[in-house]
């Protein structure tokens, strides 16, 4: 199942020089050239870390950047460290502004123990993860829900990952029904899809094909429309085959 990372929206660097390695690190992440934009996340970090007085919140979303990036390398512990450290500059930056903290903050540390919990799941250290998604629901939840129902939804869908991969099937099914119940809005629907094709995962998983059906043939649909011939919509495509051979239904397959 695949797991929702935070953050991937465009953010400001106003440092001279590093703003630049941020945006050609994106282009190049986007287009899947990892290790060079894992070069250039390393020239913005170093740029932030060696600016005076060193702006720490840059700092926090440029390590959030590159942990993304080396974790789609593979590179999961060194990823782990980078959101750790993002992690200890929101908690400080928190604790700092006291009642003064606004939901841009709150949402910021949110977003960071939710990255972390995605390394913890990754060394199935599942306990630590489903801890950093608890932490990052809570805080979530203090606001109001419409203006945060999308990032509630994605740590819903990222904690029935978790459940699921260690069987607990009943509270991994829950977790992804709250989250589809926010996923509705159209704005929203490839992430709906996603969480559709992970909860189709977990049916797979817990033997249960006829269950899983549904759930991946939405989630085509709704990819085919926005992506047409897309990896992601010929990975759904190729579990619905699957679904469809262990129900029996093998015209359906072809």
């Amino acid at each position: 199942m695949e797991e929702l990372m935070e953050p991937k929206n465009r953010i400001q660097v106003p440092i001279t020089g590093a703003d630049l390695f941020i945006d050609g690190a994106l282009y190049l992440w986007e287009r899947g050239k990892l290790v060079q934009g894992r070069k250039l996340t390393l020239a913005a970090a170093k740029i932030c870390e060696e600016s005076n007085p060193p702006d720490d919140l840059i700092l926090s979303d440029v390590y959030s950047y590159h942990a993304c990036i080396l974790h789609d390398l593979g590179q999961i512990d060194e990823a782990g460290k980078y959101f750790q450290k993002q992690v200890i500059i929101r908690r400080r930056r928190l604790a700092e502004l006291g009642r003064r903290a606004t939901i841009v903050d709150e949402i910021q540390l949110a977003n960071a123990y939710n990255n972390l919990a995605g390394i913890y799941c990754s060394f199935n250290m599942f306990e630590k993860s489903i801890m950093n998604h608890e932490f990052s629901i809570s805080l979530k939840k203090r606001w109001p829900k419409e203006e945060i129902s999308d990032l509630l939804a994605l740590s819903y869908s990222n904690l029935a990952n978790v459940y699921g991969q260690q069987g607990m099937w009943e509270k991994s099914e829950e977790l992804f029904k709250m989250a589809l119940e926010v996923y509705t809005d159209p704005s929203f629907m490839l992430k709906r899809a996603l969480t559709l094709h992970n909860f189709g995962n977990m049916n797979v998983a817990r033997a249960n094909p006829k269950a899983a059906l549904p759930l991946f043939e939405e989630a085509f649909g709704i990819r085919k429309k926005a992506l047409g011939d897309h990896y992601d919509t010929a990975s759904t495509l190729h579990m619905m085959a699957m679904c469809h051979r262990h129900l029996g239904d093998n015209d359906s397959v072809m």
